[in-house]
């Protein structure tokens, strides 16, 4: 009895394996190619967790599948920082006339729908970003209509006092109706426009901001979305594994958006990066990806760039606050002749995001 047990730990073994090896090939094969590998790359926690266990699990049985454990962790050992991030010690780099704070923020339309019970949410986002006076703002799903509290007098009025603003609808605009991207710098603006992202709402835009007579390029980005409806989010969130055959409908459904977002997110990854790439100025890459680091659109996206997080973030750095498992999803990356210090994941619960921010300094010379 013991030796079948032993050969089906073996045969488990092996599948988790080959499961984490695949979750890395998804951040080099574009799910166009080959979608299931992006479903790979979304369960790498649980894949790295599982290997991980058996990692010392032979290690205690003395086994030799431990060197095959212990090689495809050390393998991946670039996603891995991607990923997490334990901080030993504090920068000893100091925030000098030069540095300037950049704060990325999916408000979710400032709650408008009231997802948030407390009526006050709006409020409360605003004070926060107020709190943290940071040179540069990039917000995803901002949004203004009407008169009152979120009439676009009220909003810009009160993140724009003293800033520069650049504003980009995803869909219809009007003088009263707003729903898209917001950039705000407290330097000047010497140049704005956005990237067109084929069949989609989605769009990026970029903001050129004078820094001590240098130009620095500003993209605010917010990629594909998978679009739950509500009836996704209640399964989610109250989802039972010995359900009925509905169950399995509603699986496929969700399993549907997955793979049209990963695609989507891909091309529109594909295009961003270019766009970068041509660049005459360093860059600072800011927004809600919708993926994780160990995805082809986050690899894309990050290109010749570096992640804030991985320099001086700490822990998963989880961003995503809603019913959906939660992962990193906003990014601040920059060139790599800019330097970032502090990074900081605020866990403030006024939206289904948790802002992210970091100070940049231009590299030492």
């Amino acid at each position: 009895m013991k030796k079948v047990i032993y050969h089906i730990l073996v045969y488990i073994h092996w599948f988790f394996l080959g499961s984490l090896g695949l979750s890395y090939l998804s951040v080099l094969v574009s799910p166009e190619v080959c979608w299931p590998l992006a479903f790979f790359g979304l369960a790498y926690p649980v894949f790295l967790a599982i290997n991980l266990v058996f990692l010392f699990f032979w290690a205690f049985r003395r086994k030799l599948l431990f060197f095959s454990s212990f090689i495809i962790i050390l393998a991946g050992w670039n996603y891995h920082q991607s990923f997490f991030r334990i901080s030993f010690r504090e920068s000893t780099v100091t925030q000098d006339k030069t540095g300037i704070k950049v704060l990325s923020y999916n408000v979710r339309m400032f709650n408008y729908y009231s997802w948030e019970e407390s009526p006050q949410t709006m409020e409360e986002i605003l004070r926060f970003i107020l709190s943290q006076n940071a040179g540069v703002l990039c917000f995803q799903e901002f949004y203004y209509a009407g008169n009152g509290d979120f009439s676009r007098q009220n909003i810009t009025g009160t993140l724009g006092k003293d800033r520069y603003v650049h504003l980009a609808p995803e869909g219809k605009r009007s003088e009263y109706l707003y729903a898209g991207l917001a950039t705000f710098s407290s330097l000047p603006i010497v140049n704005q426009a956005s990237i067109v992202l084929p069949n989609t709402r989605n769009i990026c835009i970029y903001t050129d901001i004078l820094w001590d007579g240098d130009t620095v390029r500003i993209y605010n980005n917010h990629l594909q979305s998978i679009n739950l409806k509500k009836s996704n989010r209640r399964f989610i969130k109250n989802f039972d594994p010995l359900g009925d055959d509905e169950n399995l409908e509603k699986l496929k459904d969700i399993s549907f958006r997955l793979k049209h977002a990963f695609i989507e997110r891909a091309k529109q990854a594909r295009i961003i990066s270019e766009h970068i790439r041509k660049c005459p100025y360093p860059v600072i890459v800011c927004g809600d990806f919708n993926d994780i680091p160990i995805s082809y659109t986050y690899f894309q996206m990050k290109k010749g760039l570096t992640d804030a997080f991985t320099g001086s973030g700490e822990g998963f750095g989880n961003t995503y606050r809603g019913n959906f498992p939660s992962y990193r999803i906003d990014y601040i990356l920059h060139s790599k002749d800019l330097q970032s210090v502090r990074f900081h994941r605020h866990r403030v619960p006024l939206s289904d995001h948790y802002p992210v921010s970091c100070i940049i300094h231009k590299a030492d010379e």
